[in-house]
């Protein structure tokens, strides 16, 4: 069941590990296989569907945490790569193997266009975990849909907003955010 909170905050932004490497068939993460392989030839079986793919077969994939106040809740959320894709504008692949390497510091101007901006959201709850002896363990909410409350603070999607910035910075132009207004 989808829930919609019409109004509530971006606490905190973990961009720094934002983007997971997926198997194609299901997208769970093989980042573990993958690192154990690096640099062979040697094909890699998804341990969720047991697929078997070569490095080069591989996904690029979000997985973007936030922590959200609304009401008096503070929750960590999770933004999968459809609903992560949308807020920042470009796909995982691109960020991977194009904009994080272009600009080093594209996560960190993101971090600060994102954390403080007011948002209204929809999210799944995680359904409780089977397993007695993890039951005191919450699991994340699942965010299905984001959008910012007030959208001339964020007028085009965060990743590009991010690298205009970083552009100007490059060209001497000293700027900085507030969630009132770029200056």
């Amino acid at each position: 069941m989808t829930e919609f909170v019409p109004s509530g905050v971006i606490e905190k932004a973990f961009l720094n590990d934002m983007i997971y490497v997926a198997c194609p068939r299901c997208f769970t993460s093989v980042n573990g296989q993958l690192a154990c392989n690096a640099g062979t030839d040697l094909r890699v079986q998804c341990a969720s569907c047991q697929t078997f793919m070569t490095p080069k077969q591989v996904l690029y994939k979000y997985r973007l945490k936030l922590q959200l106040l609304y009401e008096s809740t503070v929750a960590d959320a999770m933004l999968f790569d459809e609903v992560a894709e949308a807020l920042l504008g470009v796909s995982a692949m691109t960020m991977k193997n194009d904009l994080l390497l272009k600009y080093p510091d594209l996560h960190l101007v993101l971090k600060e266009l994102l954390v403080g901006l007011h948002v209204s959201f929809s999210f799944q709850r995680p359904l409780p975990k089977r397993n007695s002896k993890h039951a005191h363990l919450t699991r994340d909410l699942k965010i299905t849909k984001i959008e910012p409350l007030v959208p001339q603070l964020l007028p085009e999607p965060a990743a590009t907003l991010a690298i205009k910035l970083l552009r100007q910075q490059q060209e001497g132009k000293h700027l900085f955010l507030t969630h009132d207004r770029i200056c």
